[in-house]
């Protein structure tokens, strides 16, 4: 699988398939199994720069659900459309409120705060924020060429980084580009022969991303400058395809059905938390915020953020389902 394929298996078709999903039987001792499970209502976890509170995509679930065991079950049209959209809560838990009527994908903060990037139907657009609400009036698109998708910004909020197949057309490889935050001087970076996808910028200016690797299916870790050029392959295992590679304070972080951490060395691999692959973020004080989800069951605890420090402790819920 390339990394590509592995992009969208994570965010279109993994959903569906378990959105599908016919079992019998109990599979938890507090769940009793139903004829469709859920996907999850809590999805994209990203943390404000200060870290005061998280935004994240919502779909909440409607009152009166069939039930079980407090197990959510039989979904079909089982949530508020009229709801879902992007929502904030503060990093205690209070001030829960949907700023859009629609989901941002992959969305990610400016530095400074005062704008989100995200992605929507394959082109990249921003909103402002004025520290309580998001503008959409204002919303400006970026691109609109090719497909592109997760937005990255620069550590000083002038470059946004994506990966698109602006050069290959339409299911060409996909490479990492740059562009000005105002959406102009777009380019590729990186070497011509190597696809990308996810990149995120670190603090020390560094492109973390995924990568082909010859003679592999699977996508490994790189680095780059930004500048797209000195690359560094990072990872060289088989354990599986990964996403949404991270760089902070000189560690690498990704998700693989949970989040992981290692050494750039490669050395004091740790599984952090399992059953997460539905996106995470870390915050300016080192707390991971994930949505806790096995693919199965949503209930109080299942399809939920929890947040936990980047050893993998003191797990906390931070929202919940409401039927």
């Amino acid at each position: 699988m390339n990394a590509e394929v592995g992009e969208y298996l994570k965010i279109f078709i993994l959903p569906l398939f378990f959105a599908g999903l016919v079992f019998s039987g109990c599979h938890r001792q507090d769940c009793i199994s139903g004829d469709a499970v859920p996907t999850s209502p809590f999805t994209s976890p990203v943390w404000y720069p200060d870290g005061r509170m998280l935004g994240f995509n919502h779909d909440p679930l409607l009152a009166g659900n069939s039930q079980s065991n407090g197990c959510v079950v039989n979904f079909g049209p089982g949530n508020f459309s009229d709801s879902a959209g992007f929502w904030v809560i503060n990093k205690d838990g209070t001030g829960m409120k949907r700023l859009t009527t629609f989901y941002l994908g992959d969305p990610a903060w400016s530095p400074d705060g005062k704008w989100i990037v995200f992605d929507k139907g394959g082109n990249i657009y921003k909103i402002p924020f004025d520290g309580q609400y998001l503008d959409t009036t204002r919303m400006i698109e970026l691109t609109d060429t090719a497909e592109n998708f997760f937005p990255a910004w620069s550590s000083n909020g002038d470059t946004i980084y994506f990966d698109s197949n602006i050069k290959r057309g339409s299911g060409g490889n996909f490479q990492i580009c740059k562009m000005a935050a105002d959406g102009s001087g777009l380019s590729i970076i990186g070497p011509d022969s190597l696809s990308g996808t996810q990149p995120f910028c670190s603090g020390q200016n560094q492109i973390v991303y995924l990568g082909s690797v010859s003679g592999s299916s699977i996508a490994q870790i790189f680095t780059m400058d930004v500048n797209g050029e000195h690359v560094k392959q990072l990872t060289s295992d088989s354990n599986g395809e990964k996403t949404l590679p991270r760089l902070v304070n000189g560690k690498l972080y990704w998700e693989a059905s949970g989040v992981w951490s290692e050494n750039t060395d490669g050395s004091g691999l740790k599984l952090l938390c399992a059953q997460s692959y539905l996106g995470y973020s870390i915050s300016i004080g080192d707390i991971i915020a994930f949505v806790k989800y096995d693919g199965t069951v949503v209930n109080h605890t299942y399809g939920t953020i929890w947040v936990i420090d980047t050893a993998g402790n003191n797990a906390e819920q931070l929202t919940s389902n409401n039927y």
